[in-house]
């Protein structure tokens, strides 16, 4: 018994010796194999990829077996770019660097995701200047020191691995018929998808669209996909047949017509759609008041968690977003270049003076530079406001927009169409307890924006004349309210 104890350790130490045997083989055939070793490296990475874009293993797994063929396709594209490493002497410090960059997009998305619902795409590069400008708002100073530290800890372990890492000839056929048979094999499927109409080239929902294709193709092709396409049968005669159809109508003067102040007020929500909720006393009298004594109903808008700029784009213009690239803001792409015909150029023709107000940076969403091609007048943004207050988060008040608004209605003759867009109620609440915030009320309901519910149901999708949107929504943990 006691020699059998003693043989015991000896056993399992020459078990653990085959097992690491066994790895150390494995590595050193996937070293001599580099195709099969790229392949690995791609399969492990898109799976990481798509785990963290659905906060899921189960799910990531499930869209594995169900949507094959778009993980083949990200596998394929991943497969591509690690290619690229067989072309250094340094083999395994570049094929470490691609699979980093990979691994950062997959983990920004997740963090994207917690933040703001909505995936991260490529035009939220283009807005990464104003994001900047904003960065204290959503992240506290702890976690940009320690992002910051992850990234210099990053670069610098890249640095050093570059410096010492061993030194291969580089297998010149070998690289190049791999990249060049991965990327034909990665266009053929492409092209068949896109053939069979399996792959769209634009989503209506870009989380739908996430979970359905997944994030490498997803994020492809908002970086490729942009603009309008020219429809088939656009030409000047066929315009001109629309005009002839509809005939010529006289431009009304603004002499009695009224001034026109449209608020686009981030984040409010009526809150008595709110499911299993009931109030003492009506927590928005003043909206009731407006909405049963004028015109009211709900509107379908292009955003959920982010990208309030596109709802405003549609507000504006009476464009769909859905007609541009996945993702796409016109803010930052056609009209930094371009004119569009929007409310304020008609406004215009009537005779009204055209006014923009905004308590943010003129340069978030390069608004600034929009406006004027939106007919934009006068654009008054958070530099010149005086006495601006700020909530506990870090966004300006409100309550500025007030004297702003009256000020734009008294500073013409004519008159005047005002676009206000408020920005207190943006972002998360705030991480101290309420009640050191706010003074004891009858009814304190926090404003919220629309990703802060779970949607219930939903009769129609369809707005007309005729017919309401339905829909139904309970809070979420996060909701605060007090009655």
């Amino acid at each position: 018994m006691q020699n059998q104890l003693q043989a015991s350790p000896s056993k399992l130490r020459g078990a653990l010796g085959k097992v690491f045997g066994s790895v150390k083989a494995s590595v050193r055939w996937t070293n001599k194999h580099i195709i099969v070793q790229c392949a690995i490296i791609a399969f492990v990475l898109n799976l990481a990829i798509e785990v963290l874009s659905r906060h899921s293993l189960v799910d990531a797994l499930r869209f594995l077996v169900l949507n094959f063929i778009f993980f083949l396709l990200g596998m394929s594209i991943i497969f591509a770019t690690l290619c690229v490493a067989n072309f250094f002497r340094r083999r395994y410090a570049a094929l470490m660097t691609v699979s980093l960059l990979w691994l950062t997009m997959g983990v920004t998305n997740f963090i994207i995701k917690l933040m703001r619902v909505t995936p991260f795409e490529a035009n939220d590069l283009l807005i990464l200047k104003g994001g900047f400008g904003i960065i204290f708002v959503y992240l506290d100073v702890w976690e940009i020191i320690l992002i910051s530290l992850l990234i210099v800890a990053v670069t610098a372990g890249l640095v050093l691995m570059y410096i010492k890492a061993k030194k291969y000839g580089v297998p010149w056929r070998k690289a190049i018929t791999s990249f060049v048979s991965s990327a034909l094999f990665v266009a053929l499927l492409l092209i068949s998808l896109s053939f069979t109409g399996a792959a769209p080239k634009n989503f209506t929902n870009l989380v739908d669209a996430y979970d359905r294709y997944g994030f490498i193709y997803c994020f492809g092709s908002s970086m490729l996909n942009k603009g309008v396409d020219k429809p088939d049968e656009y030409s000047q005669e066929y315009i001109d047949t629309i005009l002839a159809d509809i005939g010529s109508a006289d431009i009304p003067s603004a002499d009695g017509l009224p001034n026109i102040v449209f608020v686009q007020l981030e984040s409010f929500v009526d809150v008595k759609y709110l499911k299993d909720i009931d109030f003492s006393k009506d927590p928005i009298p003043t909206f009731t008041a407006l909405r049963e004594d004028f015109t009211s109903g709900l509107l379908t808008v292009p955003s959920i968690g982010a990208g309030t700029a596109n709802t405003e784009f549609e507000v504006m213009t009476g464009m769909r977003i859905h007609d541009f690239g996945p993702g796409e803001y016109p803010y930052k792409t056609i009209l930094l270049k371009s004119t569009c015909e929007s409310m304020a150029y008609n406004y215009k023709k009537c005779g009204y003076y055209a006014h923009a107000i905004h308590n943010n940076t003129a340069t978030f969403y390069d608004r600034y530079l929009v406006f004027p091609n939106l007919g934009i007048d006068r654009y008054n943004s958070i530099e010149y406001m005086d006495n601006v207050e700020y909530n506990p988060v870090g966004w300006a008040k409100d309550e500025i927009l007030i004297g702003a608004i009256t000020g734009a209605l008294d500073s013409t003759e004519q008159k005047d169409y005002v676009h206000a867009i408020s920005v207190q109620g943006h972002g998360r609440y705030p991480n101290e307890k309420i009640d050191e915030l706010i003074p004891d009320n009858d009814i304190f309901i926090a404003t919220a924006a629309v990703s802060d519910f779970t949607p219930i149901s939903k009769e129609d999708s369809k707005i007309s004349s005729s017919y309401n949107l339905s829909l139904e929504f309970e809070p979420v943990s996060k909701i605060i309210h007090r009655i």
